[in-house]
């Protein structure tokens, strides 16, 4: 923390990139303009790479997986990714919406909790791009959080 008021004096702080002001900003206002009464819906599995390689005789398991959910008008497209270089896991997403209103896929809140209920939080891009490192095996939740409803994907499984 000393450290930290001291470079604010100093003024060497480096700008951040314009991107990264511009998603704070649209999570800002979109965090703003949240209902207190956002229903919960959950998101539907239509895809699993998994699934889909086993009734072909695919042995062994792949280092990706991509899942595809749907909930009404959007579309959730994840892959989880094993770390080359440990025991972890990625988890990178894209929200997909076929109606985007003006604000775009900018500044959507994305939250992935684990079986012990710890939180992660992350915030989309301009394309609706999200991601999460150094995850464990396990079981998570996947919530993505609009203004006047919520996408849920009850469970995902990393690592199994």
């Amino acid at each position: 923390v000393r450290r930290m008021l001291e470079d604010l004096r100093a003024g060497e702080l480096a700008s951040p990139p314009h991107s990264v002001l511009r998603r704070v900003v649209s999570a800002f206002r979109r965090r703003r303009a949240r209902s207190e009464r956002r229903l919960p819906r959950l998101a539907v599995l239509q895809f699993d790479s998994r699934a889909r390689m086993a009734p072909v005789g695919v042995r062994g398991a792949p280092q990706e997986q991509q899942l595809l959910y749907s909930q009404d008008r959007l579309d959730l497209d994840l892959q989880i990714v094993k770390d080359s270089a440990g025991d972890t896991f990625f988890l990178r997403g894209q929200l997909l919406d076929s109606e985007p209103g003006p604000e775009g896929l900018e500044g959507i809140e994305i939250q992935l909790v684990d079986q012990g209920g710890t939180e992660r939080r992350r915030v989309t891009d301009e394309l609706g791009r999200f991601a999460f490192s150094n995850l464990g095996d396990g079981e998570y939740s996947l919530r993505v959080i609009f203004e006047n409803q919520d996408a849920i994907v009850e469970s995902v499984v990393i690592g199994a």
